[in-house]
């Protein structure tokens, strides 16, 4: 399920709790919130890009379960407090050119598929990957402001079965 535009909210999903596929929101210059997804509980993947007036992911606060989060260029949202309630995200994780400071939203996360943090220039740590324990994919963490004795630490404790690119 995509979005693109002005999509200002989604009445006609207000009892909709499971979205097997993804749920694509791009080229929304103008959007500022993410209204009428409150009910959603699991998402395949939920991926957003060019949003750059959206500050908050307010409206995905209920989901549980996700296969995969994407977020990337020119994504006005800072903060992913919202998203503190997955009790599992277990595809992709993908940050790409965004305000993120913080990966605490992903804390419960043990395993992933692929990890990928590009050039967000405002996060200063993986802390938030605590419980992180294996990636089965590729990881790439480039152009970040995260220390790259960090970097070094977390791959050192994380499993990686696939290609591994890395540099503050």
């Amino acid at each position: 399920m995509g979005f693109q535009g002005e999509v200002v909210s989604a009445p006609n999903l207000a009892t909709v709790k499971v979205i097997d596929g993804a749920l694509r929101f791009d080229r929304m210059p103008n959007a500022t919130e993410l209204a009428g997804f409150d009910t959603l509980e699991e998402v395949g993947e939920v991926s957003i890009h060019r949003a750059p007036q959206l500050r908050s992911l307010a409206g995905l606060q209920g989901l549980k379960r996700v296969h995969g989060f994407i977020l990337g260029e020119s994504v006005g949202v800072s903060a992913l407090d919202q998203m503190s309630g997955l009790s599992r995200l277990s595809g992709r994780l993908g940050l790409n050119s965004t305000n993120v400071a913080s990966l605490t939203a992903f804390s419960q996360t043990e395993e992933l598929e692929t990890l990928v943090l590009l050039n967000n220039r405002r996060l200063t740590s993986l802390a938030g990957l605590g419980a992180l324990r294996m990636v089965t994919g590729d990881v790439e963490i480039r152009d970040n402001a995260i220390p790259k004795e960090e970097i070094d630490a977390f791959l050192a404790r994380v499993e990686v079965r696939g290609r591994v690119s890395r540099a503050p």
